[in-house]
Formats: structure tokens, C-alpha cells, sequence
């Protein structure tokens, strides 16, 4: 959701993310990835959307007037391994 509460954004096993209008309950946007999306989370801004999918790629999706687009996407495999990296505004 994000932080205004106006706007959802749910990722789904049909390779989709989809932006929803929470007053209305219609969809607004879609993104349309190569594998299913496991995950999303919404910027303090609500300007970016990062996206985790089946691939092991993360998605860096913008969302200006209600368009998604891709600003970058990343895949690491380190020996073999699956890594997972966060952060935080400390």
C-alpha cells in the first residue's frame, strides 16, 4: 500500500504487478515481468516500486502518473548462493 493509503500495489504468479486504486477498487497500471513476482514494496514517495520475481531479479519500477515503467533491474548470484540485501534510513 502505499503510504497515502490511496493506491495498492499487489505482485502476482501471472508475472504481473498491478497498481490498484483503493477508492474505486479498479486497476490502474501493469507491469508485465519474464517470471512470477514474488514480492513488492512501495517507496516512502510512492514514486518507485521494487519488485522480487521467481528469477531472482529485483525490479526497480517508477510509477509517474500512474504509469509503470522499469528504471533498473538486478540479478547477483555469488557462488551459487541466493544473498539478501536491505536497508534502512538509520
Amino acid at each position: 500500500m502505499t503510504p497515502d493509503g490511496l493506491k495498492a500495489v499487489s505482485a502476482s504468479y501471472d508475472k504481473t504487478l498491478k497498481l490498484w486504486d483503493l477508492a474505486t477498487g479498479k486497476e490502474i497500471a501493469t507491469f508485465i515481468g519474464d517470471s512470477f513476482m514474488y514480492s513488492c514494496a512501495v517507496s516512502p514517495n510512492s514514486l518507485t516500486i521494487v519488485a522480487g520475481d521467481s528469477s531472482g531479479k529485483v525490479h526497480f519500477i517508477s510509477v509517474i502518473n500512474n504509469q509503470l515503467s522499469v528504471i533498473s533491474s538486478l540479478l547477483s548470484v555469488i557462488n551459487n548462493k541466493l544473498s539478501v540485501i536491505s536497508s534502512f534510513i538509520d
